[in-house]
């Protein structure tokens, strides 16, 4: 994994965007995210402000912003990306050829599970079928979410609102 991760570089300084400087294979791992590890129960102790961009990482566990580039994967849409969840592991993994000069994107409501009323933010991915909000999993249009369960990218704790 670090192998790809030295050939990850920040798009702009101080905003969202990671490119890649080579060529990855589909279902390649590429990093493992960094970050403290902290329960729901820890979270609601902070100042909403110091919980912004926390990643989903189990039912009540959550993994905090690093400091580095892996604060600055930016959701997509369509995205290339998905995050595999074994335990209190984030591994980024690819889910098909990224060539050199790409940007790195995930579908961020694939790990969360929060309420509309909890996080939500508004899309700019540019995809043309954008869905223009991005917040809990169980806000995806039920295709998206069939088709995220068919590819075998969602963490277990996820599964329970796929809806049929």
């Amino acid at each position: 994994m670090e192998t790809f991760k030295q050939n990850l570089q920040l798009l702009k300084p101080l905003s969202m965007g990671v490119i890649s400087k080579v060529a990855i294979p589909a279902k390649t791992r590429i990093f493992e995210f960094s970050g403290d590890i902290l329960t729901t129960k820890e979270l609601a102790t902070r100042h909403p402000s110091d919980v912004v961009d926390f990643l989903q990482i189990g039912k009540d566990l959550w993994r905090s912003k690093s400091g580095t580039f892996d604060d600055y994967i930016a959701h997509s849409c369509n995205p290339n990306c998905y995050v595999f969840i074994v335990g209190n592991r984030a591994i980024l993994t690819t889910l098909y050829d990224i060539k050199p000069g790409m940007e790195i994107t995930w579908d961020w409501s694939t790990t969360s599970t929060e309420t509309k009323e909890q996080w939500s933010m508004d899309c700019k991915c540019g995809y043309i079928k954008c869905r223009k909000t991005i917040s809990g999993f169980q806000y995806l249009p039920t295709n998206i979410q069939k088709q995220y369960r068919e590819q075998g990218i969602l963490p277990s704790y996820v599964l329970p609102y796929v809806k049929d």
